[in-house]
């Protein structure tokens, strides 16, 4: 009997839910929690703090939401190749923009599902990415297909994109100045400038302007960023 239960307890799916919508991060990590062989070890509304969960507790999984104040998803999922190796990435996330596909697929993530999905569906990926599958929801498999060997000329994934040029980019799509983007993040305004002309190189634009619009074109950036804290 002792070793049923120990068995059972082994092939359990520990999960971390991260999503800053508390509504519904509490609400599916109560659904998904209901099952037999799933057991939600923690939540989280922030990446930095799911990173810290994940490096303490080691879940099977990280049930993520991409697009988040703070440290967005992408940048958690660079991360937590280093803090959790172990923990499998599971990506949920209301959007499909290309470069949110593209950069997930790069950096390994096992599955990228989308919150249209019921949580049956998304309770039996977990079980498929536990067992060594991938998973991807039917519109983002066809936007893998589609985009695989295709990407074009001077576009740049959000991969190669720090946390910190993201931040900078949301920043500046909200109208701050370079002084302002210096003193809400702590650094020298020449730096700030600095950040800018490596990204109108990297990106191919020519001003901070062209360098926010290239990066709300891309989906590196959502206007919902723009009425969002960092």
């Amino acid at each position: 009997m002792e070793g049923h239960v120990e068995r059972e307890k082994t092939t359990r799916i520990t999960v971390l839910v991260v999503d800053d919508h508390k509504a519904f991060r509490e609400g599916l990590a109560r659904v998904l929690g209901e099952e037999d062989d799933i057991e939600i070890i923690g939540q989280s509304s922030d990446g930095k703090e799911a990173i810290r969960i994940a490096e303490a507790k080691r879940p099977s999984i990280m049930l993520l939401d991409i697009s988040m104040p703070g440290m967005n998803g992408i940048e958690v999922i660079r991360q937590i190749g280093v803090a959790s190796p172990q923990t499998a990435v599971v990506v949920l996330s209301a959007f499909c923009y290309r470069a949110y596909v593209i950069a997930a697929v790069e950096l390994g993530v096992r599955a990228y599902l989308l919150k249209t999905q019921g949580v049956r569906e998304i309770a039996q990926a977990l079980r498929s990415v536990r067992s060594g599958y991938a998973v991807f929801s039917p519109e983002v498999d066809a936007m893998r297909n589609s985009t695989s060997g295709k990407r074009g000329k001077g576009t740049v994934p959000i991969a190669h994109l720090s946390n910190q040029e993201i931040r900078l980019l949301t920043l500046a799509g909200r109208g701050l100045s370079n002084k302002e983007i210096a003193r809400e993040t702590d650094i020298a305004e020449r730096t700030v400038q600095t950040h800018f002309h490596n990204l109108s190189v990297k990106l191919g634009t020519q001003s901070r302007t062209q360098a926010v619009l290239r990066a709300l074109a891309q989906g590196w950036i959502t206007l919902d960023d723009f009425t969002t804290n960092v």
